[in-house]
């Protein structure tokens, strides 16, 4: 168990501050992205089984609202949902735009762009991954876990990344997992998530794992720790 030097902020979305008790400002930061119903902290654990020692984790909690999907009963939501393939793409941007803060706020600190990762699990993976196609900073990494991508429409009709035109993290490395038993998120949804993610991105990998439902497990695990070392390792 690798146990990080760094503390681990954990907070309401609104109210998570980027801060750090150490001089040392090369350090990896993680950014990660809670499913509906869940807390920022419920990844704690998880995240340190993957990580280098010295990483930084932030973990914000996405606000309670009511989601129109899930009988309009309250819950952490980073956006409203009204059902399987509709959803507020106004408040994704929002989140969106406080998850860049958060990338320029390190950077503030020190923390080298590339040595900064976004992530996420359902709900939360589909926002990083909004986040990070349109994060006007290229970051070192993002991966999605158990996700789809929310306005597809906005990529879809776009063309692989050239010298002369390109997403800026179309170029780093981004890692999507799904478990082929997943009925929440169907693997359909991954496919078409997959489909378009290869026509516009230069340094992306799905993996798919037979039996998995909508979760992750020690072959998720085993995979994202070594996409996380590649990435802090350069």
């Amino acid at each position: 168990l690798l146990v990080p030097a760094m503390p681990v902020t954990t907070a309401q979305f609104d109210d998570v501050k980027a801060t750090s008790d150490h001089d040392d400002d090369d350090v990896p930061v993680i950014i990660l992205l809670h499913g509906v119903g869940e807390s920022g902290g419920d990844w704690t654990n998880f995240l340190r089984k993957i990580s280098p020692p010295n990483t930084r984790f932030i973990l914000p909690t996405a606000p309670k609202a009511p989601v129109n999907m899930f009988g309009f009963i309250e819950m952490n939501s980073w956006f409203n949902m009204y059902d399987s393939y509709t959803s507020n793409i106004l408040e994704v941007k929002g989140m969106s735009a406080k998850i860049h803060s958060i990338v320029e706020e390190q950077m503030a600190l020190g923390v080298k762009p590339e040595m900064i990762i976004i992530g996420g699990f359902s709900q939360g993976g589909a926002l990083a991954l909004y986040a990070s196609l349109t994060c006007p900073v290229r970051i070192g990494g993002t991966f999605i876990l158990s996700a789809w991508m929310v306005a597809p429409w906005e990529f879809s009709g776009m063309v692989k990344p050239s010298a002369v035109h390109a997403l800026p993290n179309c170029q780093s490395p981004m890692l999507q997992c799904h478990g082929l038993a997943d009925i929440k998120v169907p693997s359909l949804w991954a496919a078409h998530c997959a489909g378009i993610l290869s026509n516009i991105h230069n340094n992306y990998r799905v993996k798919q794992y037979r039996d998995l439902g909508h979760e992750v497990n020690d072959a998720v695990q085993h995979d994202l720790a070594l996409f996380i070392s590649k990435i802090v390792s350069k």
